[in-house]
């Protein structure tokens, strides 16, 4: 059977293969080393001398070089003239220049900015300036180019580049400025180029009422240290007004990802890049003064080709999205869209088959396609001109001649094969606003119980909707044990998706899900994902792989299919500690036979292979790892929590475990125990309770009210069911066939869901 971790095992192997093939062609595409210890001490005396030159200039403010690594903001203000003050929210970590401000007064409003100016490329580029190159550079662009060489100079960790006042937060920024390895959603199509808005707005509201509404397709993967990250703002269309834009925009979805494959139409303009991903700063760069230049088609065809470069690194490309106020009639990706469009699919899949060849760099690969571009190797509307090749070749030199570092070629093949790894397969759609607009159609979930539950009083509830979810910051996991389970999606959009806007369904098969799902309710998408759980048994992978996909959520709520969840109840619950049901049962692990979660002598799963010889298995794999520098420390508070709790050291905990919330602090604990337990094949209900525990101790979980009914004894549902406890399970929809079951469902539980609803700010749609 695949499971999840055997593909993150062949995910590492590939990794693997990759190492291999990028240390052969470092030795490849590299100069020998005297070359670059020479070029070190070089590049050395040249930022001292740089530091040296600008403390002398009395417009900027002394800065020292210190030879740490700094993060560089590098702002361009050729289209902003107001006040700079918001760069001082920025923390320390950040040195701010400031290129093309024609107003000097803009730096009085900001302490920490320091302003590119024409001395100042007298004296940051003293050997340049009378270069055959540096006279081929157009005004316009020489002040950006200044500021990213001194920033490379001055040992720049990091660049963002920006022309936008709209900055990601400080935390957001630091996570993404950083070599600490994560997952994200990575796009498979079905569009051959990205759109980072579509991903980010409600579909209703992106594309209209009447507007195809497509899923996007991912694997959830580790992405590249070294990804560069493009900022998406303005996300809006002509047809949105402020209220289905502003409600549309989802800031809690995923960041996306694209790989080799996949072009975005993306602005250059607003980018973050590692210091060996700097060489694609040239796509930033101004080929004409005009403000329009980052949708003008040879800026777009340069944005272009440094993406099919960036395949040439098996690099990737992230997204990060922000709220701007609404000054322009249309998004910039929107625009630059249809150039791409215009440009035509012909002409791209021209640029996908392009090949560099084997022996050049990067830099020389970029020349390459410059000179095939010109010598139309395109149509001959796909041009650059001949002023941008000009400028672009001027660039080259310029970059090339300091010898930056910057990311190892690899192979096509090689970055075409990782992008191929499926990893965890993902269906995304962004999360629907509860704006109502007024139409036969709705972003709502359809009322799929609208005949079985007529009565006047339900009628009084059908006419209102929230202005929005009610529940905001939790990410509802939805998991059926059998892939036919998932026809029922439609009846628990109806009873959660009203309240609830972030919700993930998990099955085993896409095929089951687009046949029964979204082959026939393709105007309501919802989120998706294909995990290979076994009826269940390892359900918790569910969970695992839903924190790896990178929700911005308080914390994830995972439910079966068959759970009724009170959602009045959960309000004012803690989202900072774990949910999980009252009783939790201790057993020994050398045990053959322990008590049954409900009224028989034995559990039953207990005597599967994923049972007592599963956690066997899992006790002696924390044992060992317990010793492993790195992690030793974690596990062995790990397994300090399970004896506090049990009070053995051979002792694991079970129960029943249709519903647990993890808080989203938890989550990078929860995988790394997730992983070992599903790796060892624990069942569910051993795992989770286990894992909690070993996590938060049970002083440090939330217990739920509620109720398990099993087998017959689910008939006594409407005498046991209570609206003050926070779930009940099970509740199977097979019971709408008798009519007492449906009565109680619609009268019991919809109705308090409906009043739930109500008691929010309402619409009325009547």
């Amino acid at each position: 059977m695949i499971r999840v971790l055997t593909s993150m095992r062949l995910l590492m192997s590939t990794s693997l293969l990759l190492t291999f093939i990028l240390l052969a062609s470092h030795l490849i595409f590299q100069p020998p080393l005297s070359s670059i210890m020479r070029n070190k001490y070089a590049v050395s005396d040249r930022r001292k001398e740089v530091s040296h030159a600008l403390t002398n200039e009395s417009v900027l403010k002394t800065f020292e070089y210190t030879g740490k690594p700094m993060h560089y903001l590098i702002f361009d203000a050729v289209t902003h003239k107001g006040s700079l003050q918001f760069l001082d929210h920025l923390s320390a970590k950040w040195e701010i220049l400031v290129v093309n401000s024609a107003n000097r007064s803009q730096l009085k409003s900001c302490r920490k900015c320091k302003v590119v100016h024409e001395t100042w490329i007298k004296q940051v580029l003293a050997n340049e300036v009378s270069s055959e190159s540096w006279k081929r550079v157009p005004n316009y662009a020489k002040e950006k180019i200044v500021a990213i060489l001194y920033a490379l100079w001055n040992s720049a960790e990091w660049l963002y580049v920006t022309d936008s006042q709209n900055l990601p937060d400080e935390d957001t920024l630091l996570s993404v400025c950083s070599h600490t390895a994560r997952t994200a959603p990575v796009y498979r199509g079905p569009s051959f180029v990205f759109e980072p808005c579509e991903h980010f707005m409600d579909p209703y509201t992106w594309h209209g009422l009447n507007g195809p509404h497509v899923r996007g397709r991912y694997s959830v993967k580790v992405v590249s240290t070294d990804a560069i990250h493009m900022v998406v703002d303005n996300c809006y269309r002509k047809h949105m007004d402020a209220l289905s834009w502003r409600k549309g925009l989802d800031l809690q979805a995923p960041y996306p990802h694209t790989m080799a494959g996949t072009y975005t139409s993306v602005n250059f303009r607003n980018i973050i890049v590692s210091r060996n991903m700097a060489w694609t700063l040239v796509a930033s760069l101004p080929l004409i003064a005009q403000q329009s230049s980052s949708f003008h088609r040879q800026t777009v065809l340069l944005n272009l080709m440094v993406q099919r470069i960036l395949w040439e690194t098996s690099g990737m490309m992230g997204f990060l999205p922000t709220t701007p106020p609404r000054t322009v009639p249309e998004c910039p990706s929107c625009k630059i869209n249809r150039t791409i469009h215009n440009i035509g699919w012909t002409q791209l899949d021209k640029l996908s088959n392009w090949r560099c060849k084997p022996s050049n760099n990067l830099m020389q690969c970029v020349q390459q396609l410059s000179q095939d571009i010109s010598s139309g190797f395109l149509s001959n509307e796909t041009n650059l001109g001949q002023e941008e090749n000009i400028f672009l070749d001027a660039w080259l030199n310029i970059f090339s001649s300091h010898r930056f570092p910057t990311t190892t070629r690899v192979p096509l093949s090689a970055a075409r094969l990782a992008e191929k790894h499926v990893g965890i397969h993902v269906q995304l759609t962004a999360a629907k606003s509860m704006h109502v607009i007024s139409s036969s159609s709705s972003s709502l979930p359809p009322n799929v119980f609208a005949n079985l539950c007529k009565t006047e009083e339900r009628q009084k509830y059908v006419s209102h909707i929230p202005s929005q979810h009610p529940i905001t910051d939790i990410l509802l996991v939805i998991i059926f044990n059998f892939p036919w389970l998932v026809a029922h999606i439609p009846s628990l959009e109806y009873i959660y998706g009203r309240h609830f806007r972030h919700v993930l369904y998990c099955a085993e098969s896409t095929m089951d899900f687009q046949k029964l799902y979204a082959s026939r309710f393709s105007v309501n998408p919802v989120s998706f994902m294909e995990i290979p759980h076994r009826e269940g048994y390892w359900g918790y992978d569910c969970m695992a792989a839903a924190i790896r996909t990178g929700h911005k959520v308080s914390g994830y709520l995972q439910i079966s299919d068959d759970v009724i969840l009170n959602v009045w109840n959960l309000h004012t619950l803690p989202r900072s500690m774990p949910w999980f049901q009252a009783n939790l049962k201790v057993a020994h692990i050398d045990r053959r036979v322990v008590p049954d979660v409900w009224v028989n002598k034995s559990w039953w799963p207990w005597t599967l292979f994923c049972g007592q010889p599963g956690a066997v298995r899992v006790y002696e794999r924390l044992q060992v790892l317990r010793a492993v520098p790195g992690i030793g420390e974690k596990v062995s508070a790990f397994l300090q929590n399970l004896h506090t709790v049990t009070g053995c050291d051979r002792c694991l905990v079970y129960e029943a475990s249709d519903i647990v919330y993890l808080p989203a602090n938890m989550g990078s604990d929860f995988t790394f125990f997730s992983d070992i337990f599903s790796q060892t094949q624990v069942f569910l209900e051993i795992a989770i309770p286990t894992i909690l525990t070993g996590l938060a101790t049970d002083a440090g979980i939330y217990r739920l009210r509620g109720s398990y009914l099993w087998f017959q004894d689910r008939l006594r549902c409407p005498d046991v069911y209570t609206q003050f406890d926070h779930f009940y399970h099970a509740w199977k929809f097979s019971k709408f066939s008798d009519p007492n079951q449906a009565n109680f469902f619609c009268h019991e539980v919809l109705k308090h869901i409906d009043e739930d609803l109500m008691a929010h700010r309402t619409t009325n749609t009547s």
